[in-house]
């Protein structure tokens, strides 16, 4: 759920309930966060905070525990603190391949987490001027909306979300292991 409420069904009885998990220490805002990553043994859930921080958290499928949980920090380099884009809130879906684990924030931020214990592997904002290879002047945004798709080695994102008061954008990025 938008809140970060996970439930998991049995779909072989019925739907029975297994197990009930709150991904975040709050519930997320609404209107706000999308889909996680499954990696086979975790759910990884991005949550966007209505304070301006964000996290992640991954719940072990077996038994619903919270395996780690990542906070994510509102930024205090911005120009207007009070900004609905001055925020680090997992706005992205969550893509997941083996150790690691990608989600966006609203303020254009891409990071990837170490699928294992949670701590941030690598960040990179995107909400600047990018050099475009149409020659059409690029700026990168805000976070939102579908994951980053993760095709032969290559990350892939759109960074521009501007729904729901995101920074504008109209760039897709493609991130290499070079």
């Amino acid at each position: 759920q938008e809140s970060g409420r996970i439930t998991e069904l049995d779909p072989d009885n019925n739907g029975e309930i297994l197990w009930v998990a709150q991904a975040g220490d709050g519930l997320a805002a609404s209107n706000g966060g999308f889909g996680g990553a499954f990696d086979g043994e975790h759910y990884f859930k991005p949550l966007p905070f209505r304070d301006g921080t964000g996290s992640l958290a991954a719940i072990r499928a077996a038994d619903g525990s919270r395996a780690w949980y990542t906070e994510i920090e509102k930024p205090t380099d911005c120009v207007d603190p009070e900004a609905r884009e001055c925020s680090s809130a997992n706005w992205s879906s969550a893509s997941a391949v083996p150790g690691a684990v990608f989600t966006g924030s609203w303020n254009g931020v891409l990071r990837s987490y170490s699928a294992e214990d949670g701590s941030v592997l690598w960040e990179y904002p995107t909400k600047r001027e990018f050099e475009t290879v149409n020659g059409v002047r690029g700026f990168g945004g805000g976070i939102g909306g579908g994951a980053p798709t993760i095709v032969d080695g290559m990350i892939f994102l759109g960074s521009g979300y501007a729904i729901l008061g995101g920074a504008p954008g109209n760039v897709l990025l493609a991130f290499g292991l070079d």
